[in-house]
């Protein structure tokens, strides 16, 4: 089966909302994507690294987890599918988030 091209990459986008989720003291470490299909849809996997930074990082981290598979994301031509937390990890000061998001294209 031949994947049909992405209409327009929203990874740039979802990295931008993402860091406005996390909030202050936040970054991205590191992140990727790739082109998804299933026999009805096509779209991409996200995966990106979170660092959160200061006092209140665990707590920041432990919030934009819960709120991740509910929020709404506004990516042009794309609805997000599923978005979650595949591994977490703090220490004082400090906590990181591996999140997943698949993007399917909204027809």
């Amino acid at each position: 089966m031949m994947m049909s091209p992405v209409k327009t990459d929203p990874h740039a986008k979802l990295v931008r909302l993402l860091l406005k989720m996390a909030g202050e003291g936040s970054e991205i470490e590191a992140s990727s994507s790739r082109r998804w299909s299933s026999a009805t849809f096509n779209g991409a996997r996200h995966r990106l690294c979170i660092k959160l930074s200061g006092p209140d990082a665990r707590h920041k981290a432990a919030e934009l987890a819960l709120r991740l598979a509910d929020a709404e994301f506004r990516l042009s031509g794309h609805v997000v599918a599923d978005a979650c937390v595949e591994k977490e990890k703090s220490e004082e000061g400090m906590a990181r988030l591996d999140v997943a998001v698949l993007t399917v294209e909204d027809w």
